[in-house]
C-alpha cells in the first residue's frame, strides 16, 4: 500500500517519496526493507529501524535521508495508521467496547453469546484471546497493540463478520491504542483500584476510564450503581443498568441458587423472568450491561432468557472444574480486592459449608492491593491459603510476606505455601461435605512468569490432576 494512502486523513507533514509500504512496526527489531517504522521511544529506536531497513519513519522531529511522516502525537498516529493499513472502517464492521476493572470478559462473552443466538456474526477480542469464527489466537494482552489489533479487526471485514466486541483496558486508553475505532456502544462496568503501579493513584486511573466516555462511541451503557459509573452520567447522556440506583434497565425478585440467579428483568419497560445459569451478584451486572446492548442490538428478550438458561459458564470466570469429597473447586480471575470481595461474598451467602480461598498477587504490580487482598480473605473467608501468581521478577515470599500483612490484623486462620500447584494440593484435600474451594487470581491463564519467563502453567489442570490421585 502506498504510504499516502496508509497516512491518509491523519495530521501529518508528509516528506520524501511516495513509497510503497508492506507492514508496519513500533518494535525497531521487526523491520524489514518495506516496513513503515512509527517511532515510540526517540533516535535510538529510530537508528536501528534505519539500520535494518525501514522504508519509512513516523515520529515528531523531521528524520534525514529517508521517507519521513511527521506527526504531533505518534500513538494516535500509530493507532490511526494501523486502522487504515488494515481496512478498518466503521461501516464495515459494528464496533461494541467494554470498559471497568472488572467483569470485562463476561461481559464481552455473554454479548457475544447473545448476537449469535440471534443468528449474527460476531468476534470477540477479550484478555489473552481473541476469536474469529472458528479461529482462536492467544494473545499477550487484554488489548492488542494497534499494529496486532487492526490485523485482527481487518481479517474480521474479510470474513465478513458484522460484530466485534472488545475490552479495552485502562492502559490501551492510555496508550490511544483503540483511538482510530469509531465505537457503535461503549459499556462501563465498574471502576475499583487496580495498576496503581502504573497509573500511581486511584484518582489517574479513574480518569483515564472516564475520558473515554466523551467522544469515543456513538451510544454509551453505564452501570448506575458504580460511583465513577454515576460520574460518567452527571458528564453526559447513557443508557443505564443497575439494581440500586434509578436505571433503565434493571432485575427485580433476585434469588441466588448454588448454581444459578432467577430474576425479573426489567428492560425499558419490557418485563421478563430470567434463570441466568451462572452465579454471583457480579455476574447478574455483567449479563444486564450484556442484554442492555443486545437488545439495542435487535436481539429479542426471548433470545436473550433462552442464552441465560444454557449458557456455558465463562472460561475461568467462577468455573466449577471438579467435586471432591462432597465438596466443589472453582476457579476464577478475581486479582483486585474488589474482585477477591464479591467472588468470596457470593459464596458465603450460597454454600452450606466452609469456604476456602486460595489466591496470590502478582511481581512488580500494584504492592498496595496485596495487604488489603489477605485482609478481605482473612475476613470473609472460612479459611485462606495464601500462595504465589506471577512473581515476575520479585521474590514470591515478598508477596506473600505482604499479603500476611493484611490478613494478620484480622481473625482469619490462614496458611502459606508458596509452590502453587502444592497449595492447590493441600486446599483440595481439606474439602468436606458442602465445602467450596475457591482459587483466585489466574483463572484461565496457561502459565506463569517467573523471572521473565512464561512457563507452562494451569489451575484447572493442577486440580484435575489432582482430583485424579484422590
Amino acid at each position: 500500500m502506498k504510504l499516502s494512502n496508509i497516512v491518509n486523513n491523519i495530521d501529518c507533514k508528509m516528506i520524501g517519496k511516495d513509497v510503497e509500504i508492506s507492514s508496519i512496526t513500533f518494535d525497531s527489531k521487526k523491520v524489514d526493507e518495506n516496513t513503515l517504522f512509527v517511532s515510540l521511544k526517540g533516535d535510538g529506536e529510530i537508528g536501528l529501524a534505519l539500520k535494518n531497513g525501514a522504508r519509512a519513519i513516523v515520529s515528531k522531529s523531521e528524520v534525514i535521508g529517508v521517507t519521513n511522516v511527521i506527526v504531533k502525537d505518534e500513538r494516535l498516529a500509530l493507532s490511526k495508521i494501523c486502522a487504515n493499513f488494515y481496512g478498518y472502517k466503521n461501516n464495515k464492521i459494528s464496533m461494541i467496547g467494554v470498559v471497568g476493572t472488572n467483569g470485562k470478559t463476561s461481559t464481552c462473552v455473554m454479548l457475544a453469546g447473545m448476537l449469535k443466538a440471534s443468528g449474527k456474526s460476531v468476534a470477540t477480542i477479550c484478555t489473552g484471546k481473541v476469536t474469529i469464527g472458528n479461529e482462536v489466537i492467544e494473545t499477550d494482552m487484554t488489548t492488542p497493540d494497534p499494529t496486532e489489533l487492526f490485523e485482527y479487526i481487518g481479517k474480521m471485514i474479510s470474513k465478513k463478520i458484522k460484530y466485534c466486541v472488545m475490552e479495552v483496558s485502562a492502559h490501551a486508553i492510555y496508550y490511544k491504542k483503540t483511538d482510530a475505532i469509531d465505537f457503535s456502544y461503549l459499556i462501563f462496568t465498574n471502576c475499583t483500584q487496580d495498576h496503581l503501579d502504573f497509573f500511581e493513584t486511584f484518582e489517574n486511573y479513574k480518569k483515564v476510564k472516564m475520558s473515554y466516555f466523551t467522544c469515543h462511541a456513538d451510544k454509551y451503557v453505564v452501570n448506575s450503581d458504580d460511583e465513577t459509573g454515576v460520574e460518567i452520567l452527571q458528564n453526559g447522556k447513557a443508557l443505564t443498568y443497575g439494581l440500586n440506583n434509578p436505571a433503565d434497565v434493571f432485575a427485580i425478585n433476585v434469588k441466588h441458587y448454588s448454581d444459578k440467579i432467577t430474576f425479573v428483568l426489567n428492560m425499558f419497560d419490557s418485563i421478563k423472568e430470567i434463570t441466568l445459569k451462572n452465579v454471583g451478584l457480579f455476574n447478574l451486572y455483567n449479563f444486564m450491561g450484556a442484554s442492555t446492548v443486545a437488545y439495542c442490538l435487535g436481539v429479542s428478550l426471548n433470545v436473550i432468557s433462552d442464552y441465560a438458561k444454557k449458557m456455558d459458564v465463562v472460561r475461568g470466570r467462577c468455573e466449577l472444574v471438579g467435586e471432591v469429597n462432597g465438596g466443589k473447586v472453582y476457579i476464577d480471575y478475581a486479582h483486585t480486592p474488589d474482585g477477591l470481595e464479591k467472588l468470596i461474598s457470593t459464596f458465603k451467602g450460597i454454600c452450606k459449608g466452609k469456604v476456602y480461598c486460595l489466591f496470590g498477587c502478582g511481581g512488580n504490580r500494584d504492592r498496595d492491593k496485596r495487604s488489603k487482598m489477605g485482609i478481605i480473605s482473612g475476613e470473609k473467608a472460612d479459611f485462606t491459603i495464601i500462595t504465589s501468581d506471577n512473581p515476575r521478577y520479585e521474590e514470591p515470599c515478598n508477596i506473600i510476606s505482604e499479603i500476611e500483612k493484611g490478613i494478620r490484623t484480622t481473625y482469619g486462620k490462614y496458611i502459606t505455601i508458596q509452590n502453587r500447584a502444592e497449595a492447590i494440593d493441600y486446599s483440595i484435600k481439606l474439602l468436606g461435605k458442602n465445602d467450596v474451594l475457591l482459587i483466585a487470581g489466574k483463572g484461565d491463564e496457561n502459565y506463569q512468569e517467573i523471572m521473565g519467563t512464561k512457563h507452562e502453567y494451569s489451575d484447572r489442570e493442577e486440580i484435575k490432576s489432582v482430583l485424579n490421585l484422590l
